[in-house]
């Protein structure tokens, strides 16, 4: 016999059970990209609960995606907490990203919907209004949506899931947190990002497929440069680690 369907009661329970995990993973999710949660902070599910208001099962179910994200981690008999990466992983997740990310660039500019452009060209107008450092939570936001949005667009589901994995495990909430802290230098670290993210995005849209790739490593390799200042990342390590993955970006001489 066919499985009965749920009675209204029952469907209209789940799809409350659902929304209301999805609002926590949401809310959760933006606190730890701002850097309102810091790094190794713990995520205790009962205070959480608490504070949200809600019980604790879609607490838990919204930690267990964080986890499987990478912009949380278990430890066992202890609970889940931000990651405090190590200085080796911090620049595995940049050479990762830098991997996939300048191949989803190649891909996206000639396939990109004139739609997604224009919300690219969005973003940037957002971006732009978010000069203000008391707004950096919002520009961190708007930052990953941009990147997001052209990862999605290279039309490979499958890469584009493992640049979020790896996006998420590049803790830009603590390269914020530590540029934040140097007054003198954010204004400029910002100016300087919303540029490069000027340039991607015009590539893009004139379909330019070697400018885009250019100015999208031009850009991760600028985030590489303050890893070194603001992260104490190991220069040399990090260099090392650039030149081993070259060769599999087409980019001619590493320079």
């Amino acid at each position: 016999m066919p499985k009965a369907l749920p009675n209204p009661s029952q469907s209209d329970n789940f799809l409350a059970k659902k929304s209301l995990r999805d609002e926590v993973y949401a809310q959760l999710h933006n606190r730890i990209i701002t850097g309102e949660f810091s790094s190794g902070e713990w995520l205790r599910q009962e205070e959480i609960a608490n504070q949200l208001g809600v019980s604790q099962t879609p607490v838990r179910e919204a930690l267990d995606r964080l986890v499987a994200e990478r912009l949380a981690e278990r430890i066992l008999y202890r609970g889940v907490r931000v990651p405090q990466p190590s200085k080796n992983e911090i620049i595995n997740a940049y050479t990762t990203r830098l991997l996939l990310e300048v191949h989803l660039v190649r891909l996206a500019t000639p396939a990109i919907s004139s739609e997604k452009i224009g919300e690219l060209f969005e973003i940037l107008k957002r971006l732009e209004d978010f000069a203000d450092p008391l707004d950096l939570s919002l520009h961190r936001q708007a930052n990953k949506k941009l990147h997001l949005i052209i990862a999605e667009a290279s039309g490979n589901a499958l890469l584009s899931n493992l640049y979020s994995i790896a996006s998420n495990a590049f803790p830009d909430w603590m390269l914020y947190e530590r540029v934040s802290k140097h007054t003198v230098f954010l204004p400029q670290s910002l100016e300087d990002e919303y540029q490069q993210h000027a340039l991607i995005v015009q590539a893009i849209s004139n379909r330019n497929i070697d400018l885009a790739v250019e100015s999208a490593v031009n850009h991760l390799r600028s985030i590489s440069k303050e890893m070194i200042r603001f992260l104490c990342t190991d220069a040399d390590v990090l260099e090392v680690r650039e030149r081993q993955i070259w060769p599999h970006l087409n980019l001619g001489a590493y320079e």
